[in-house]
C-alpha cells in the first residue's frame, strides 16, 4: 500500500468519524447506544466513547481537555457520579462501566475519583481471581437493578436469581484491571490465573458475541510477551483468511478490536503488512457520513444463567448491538487514529 495515500484516506476517515461523534452527542454531554429492555445507555457507553475519542485526539497531537464536546462528556460523567457509574442513570451501578469510566477520566489526567473507584472495583473482586459486573450486595440494598423501583423485598426475592450476573466475566476482568493499572495496581497472579482459561483456549466471553473485543482487553491488560502472542496468533488466523469480511466474520466493530490489538504489541510493525491491508478494509467500510454500520453484538443472558450453561440456555440470551454506531466508530476512530500514529 501506497502509505502517502494510506495515511491520506485515514486522516480523512478519522476526521469523518470525529464529525459524526460529535454530531451525535446529547444536549447534557452524554452519548447513548444500544438498547436493551432497560432502555439506552448513557454512562458506560460515554465513558467507552469518551475514551476512544480522547485516545485518538492524543494521537493526532490534540489535548483532549481543550475539546468542547469532550468537555460536555467530562462534566456529565462528573455530575453522574455516584459510589460509582451504571449502564444508564436508571440502573444501579457496576464494576464494568465504572472501569470504562475510569479509563476515560485518568485519559483526561482527572484522578478525582482515584479512591472511590478503586475501592468500588476491588470490591467487585471474586475469588477465582476474576471480577463480577454486579454485587449480590448492591443489588439486595435496591431490591432490584432500576434505581427508585417500588418492589418489596418478598417480591425481589421470589424472582430469579443474579447468579449469572454476580460471577465473574473475562471482559469485566481485564476492564477493570486497565482501570487499575492507570492507578499503579499490579496485575496479581490469581487475576493471570482466571484469565489462563481464555489466553489457552481462545474462548468467548459472557457479555459479548465475537472475540475480538474481549482479544483486544487482553493484550491491553497482560504484560507478559509470550500470553499476549498466544491471543495475537488468532487474531493474525482471522485477518490471513481473505474471505473473513465476506463472511462477517470482520465485521467493523471485530476488525477495529482485532486491529487495535495488533497495534498494541511492542513488536506491531512485524504485522505491518496485515495491519495496513486490515486498516484499508475497515475504512473502505466506513459510511458516508462518518459512521461504521453498528457491529458492537452484545449478549445478554438470563440473570440466572452462568457461563458454563450459556451454551446449553441460547433462547434465554438477549442480543443487541450499538443501534446509533457510536460505540462501533468510536472504536474504529481509535484504532485507524493509532494507526497513523505508528506508521504515519
Amino acid at each position: 500500500m501506497n502509505n502517502k495515500l494510506g495515511n491520506y484516506q485515514a486522516l480523512i476517515s478519522i476526521k469523518k468519524a470525529l464529525d459524526y461523534i460529535f454530531m451525535k452527542q446529547q444536549q447534557n454531554g452524554s452519548w447513548t447506544d444500544f438498547r436493551l429492555v432497560v432502555g439506552e445507555s448513557n454512562e458506560w457507553v460515554t465513558g467507552f466513547i469518551g475514551f476512544n475519542v480522547a485516545r485518538a485526539l492524543k494521537f493526532l497531537g490534540a489535548d483532549p481537555n481543550e475539546n468542547e464536546s469532550i468537555m460536555k462528556a467530562h462534566i456529565f460523567i462528573k455530575n453522574s457520579f455516584r459510589d460509582g457509574w451504571g449502564y444508564s442513570e436508571k440502573i444501579i451501578t457496576d464494576a464494568d462501566s465504572t472501569a470504562n469510566v475510569s479509563l476515560f477520566l485518568t485519559s483526561l489526567n482527572d484522578y478525582s475519583y482515584k479512591e472511590q473507584i478503586i475501592r468500588f472495583i476491588k470490591a467487585h473482586k471474586m475469588e477465582d481471581g476474576g471480577y463480577c459486573t454486579y454485587r449480590y450486595k448492591s443489588i439486595n440494598e435496591n431490591h432490584g437493578l432500576f434505581l427508585n423501583e417500588k418492589r418489596s423485598s418478598q417480591d425481589f426475592l421470589k424472582s430469579k436469581s443474579f447468579e449469572g450476573w454476580c460471577s465473574s466475566h473475562y471482559t469485566v476482568t481485564c476492564n477493570c484491571l486497565n482501570a487499575l493499572k492507570e492507578y499503579k495496581y499490579l496485575i496479581e497472579e490469581e487475576n493471570i490465573r482466571y484469565l489462563s482459561n481464555v489466553i489457552e483456549n481462545d474462548i468467548s466471553d459472557y457479555w459479548w458475541k465475537d472475540k475480538n473485543y474481549l482479544r483486544m482487553l487482553l493484550v491491553q491488560c497482560l504484560s507478559d510477551c509470550s500470553q499476549k502472542r498466544s491471543v495475537i496468533k488468532h487474531i493474525l488466523n482471522e485477518f490471513k483468511d481473505e474471505n473473513a469480511f465476506m463472511r462477517n466474520r470482520l465485521n467493523a466493530f471485530n476488525s477495529a478490536a482485532g486491529l487495535a490489538s495488533l497495534l498494541s504489541v511492542d513488536d506491531c510493525q512485524d504485522y505491518a503488512d496485515v495491519i495496513s491491508i486490515g486498516i484499508m478494509n475497515l475504512i473502505k467500510l466506513q459510511n458516508a457520513n462518518g459512521s461504521w454500520m453498528p457491529s458492537a453484538y452484545m449478549q445478554v443472558p438470563e440473570r440466572n444463567i452462568t457461563y458454563d450453561k450459556l451454551s446449553n440456555n441460547t433462547e434465554q440470551i438477549t442480543y443487541a448491538e450499538d443501534i446509533n454506531s457510536l460505540f462501533t466508530t468510536s472504536l474504529c476512530l481509535y484504532t485507524i487514529a493509532k494507526y497513523v500514529r505508528i506508521f504515519g
